[in-house]
């Protein structure tokens, strides 16, 4: 993956396993390793319409199962993405 992130020339790499990506040294390429937690609430920060309403029409695609907005909430938070489901619960009737 590092390699692909180099050749590509990515900022970052977002994965849950930041173990294997230790910051001093992919830092020596010009990327960062992010958990996909702290990912999405940069781009929230960024532009939280934007996400929220991404969110909601991701949310409104999925049939099979469809996931109510809580639902989601509580998905996000089993993965891991705690930051994310704590935003979005404060945000639940926009999503």
């Amino acid at each position: 993956m590092l390699a692909a992130a180099i050749v590509g020339h990515a900022d970052a790499i977002v994965t849950f396993n930041l173990k294997d990506f230790p910051t001093d040294y992919v830092r020596q390429f010009g990327i960062e390793a992010l958990h996909p937690d702290d990912f999405v609430m940069n781009q929230i920060d960024l532009d939280q319409v934007a996400c929220l309403s991404a969110i909601k029409a991701m949310r409104a695609g999925w049939n099979s199962p469809a996931y109510t907005a809580m639902q989601l909430v509580e998905f996000y938070s089993r993965i891991g993405l705690t930051q994310t489901s704590d935003f979005l619960r404060s945000a639940i009737k926009l999503i």
